[in-house]
């Protein structure tokens, strides 16, 4: 275990925790190592399983996988997904300092969307749910982040290069630091710089971080920094794209639908619709740029119709 790794969780057990804490919080880093591994082998199902077998000490793991609804377990529908996360990572936040930081960040989206998503609305009822106002939980994750727990600050900073980059160097199995891996990888690609230092980060966290599997995806199908594999890619894609905001994502498994690639049908209108909804998730050029080369051989009611699909597809 890394030197800086035990005093940052002691004190803030401590600190956060209270007297009846622990000698030694959860997580471990060799638990967040292992379950990282099982996940970005794509081996969920035995993730699930580790997490299940020692619950407080995965707590943290299992929520997040729930909330992107990863099979086999996560089988819920979006606003029952982010409340059942939330149950999760609550129910676990006094002996896991990661799961605390889950359970106020998901808090915080609930109590932000409550009144305008209905599917989050529509899952609430009966949910066991701590009654903590915005202002509580945003100073709980604060807390947090000062003492270094590495979801919370992955959440406070992701717009610090050198803060992420730091997580992923001292803290790579970490929850903070596997998303900290993806949010790098994916700052190069909607950058425009797509080289070795961006396939890198996304290797670290291909099955956790949707960033970095959207970026893998990307990479495989046009064989950049990682051996050419359109199979892997179209089905990393499909997998990642419904999941997340996945700019990379989005335009693979667009391109798989319009060339047919890897067994997929071919089907310009699926694509087009796919990219529609891309162009307003990414800032990259090249969902306008493929949106104008098909706009030229797709009708007008062929654009709509897959401007529909689009809407259905991501809602």
């Amino acid at each position: 275990m890394k030197k800086t790794y035990l005093p940052y969780l002691l004190v803030l057990a401590a600190s956060v925790l209270g007297s009846s804490a622990s000698a030694q919080p959860y997580p471990l880093e060799a638990d967040d190592r292992r379950f990282a591994e099982l996940a970005n082998g794509g081996r969920y199902a035995e993730a699930y399983a580790l997490a299940e077998s020692a619950p407080e000490r995965f707590a943290h793991w299992y929520a997040y996988l729930l909330f992107y609804t990863v099979p086999p377990k996560g089988t819920y529908s979006v606003g029952e997904a982010t409340v059942r996360a939330a149950e999760h990572a609550c129910r676990y936040r006094e002996v896991n300092l990661e799961a605390a930081a889950y359970c106020y960040d998901t808090l915080a989206l609930i109590l932000r969307w409550k009144d305008q998503d209905p599917r989050i609305a529509q899952a609430l009822p009966g949910a066991k749910l701590p009654s903590l106002s915005p202002s509580e939980v945003d100073q709980g994750l604060q807390a947090l982040a000062e003492k270094g727990v590495s979801l919370a600050v992955y959440r406070r900073n992701r717009s610090k290069t050198e803060v992420l980059e730091g997580l992923v160097r001292e803290r790579p199995y970490s929850l903070g630091g596997q998303l900290a891996a993806g949010a790098l990888a994916n700052r190069l690609w909607e950058g425009g710089n797509r080289g070795s230092e961006m396939v890198r980060y996304a290797l670290l966290a291909p099955g956790i971080s949707s960033l970095a599997g959207g970026v893998l995806a990307w990479a495989e199908y046009f064989g950049q920094g990682v051996k050419q594999n359109q199979e892997a890619a179209c089905s990393r894609a499909a997998f990642w794209g419904p999941r997340s905001a996945s700019g990379p994502a989005l335009l693979t498994l667009a391109l798989c639908y319009w060339e047919g690639a890897a067994g997929f049908p071919k089907d310009p209108i699926e694509a087009y619709g796919i990219l529609w909804y891309g162009k307003d998730v990414s800032g990259a050029p090249d969902f306008r740029t493929y949106l104008a080369q098909l706009e030229k051989v797709l009708t007008p009611e062929q654009q709509m119709e897959g401007r529909r699909r689009g809407a259905n597809r991501f809602q």
